[in-house]
């Protein structure tokens, strides 16, 4: 989008400054781009919320003790939390690459 043309005079459009028009496409691509990293953060912590209640569940009714089930919830979630956050970047950085 480097060069703007000017709309028809008399159109709605032609009432634009080109270079507001610039501006307010720019803001709102970096609004879009603001709001799907917090619907992808959303996602994932519900995923890795799940994931994790799993593994807690099964192992609280495998074992009587409590150690163990917050050793096995730690671990799930730090689990989770790498493996979200490198699909994530892998994710992130190859749809950059796809609109460079």
């Amino acid at each position: 989008m480097d060069a703007l043309q000017s709309p028809p005079a008399g159109t709605p459009a032609a009432d634009f400054d080109p270079e507001w028009l610039r501006a307010h496409l720019t803001e709102e691509r970096r609004k879009a781009s603001l709001l799907g990293e917090i619907r992808e953060a959303i996602f994932g912590a519900q995923d890795g919320l799940v994931s994790t209640l799993a593994v807690v569940s099964t192992v609280a009714g495998a074992s009587a003790e409590r150690f163990p089930v917050l050793i096995a919830g730690i671990a799930a979630g730090l689990a989770g939390i790498f493996s979200m956050a490198a699909g994530e970047y892998m994710s992130s950085k190859s749809q950059r690459e796809i609109f460079e």
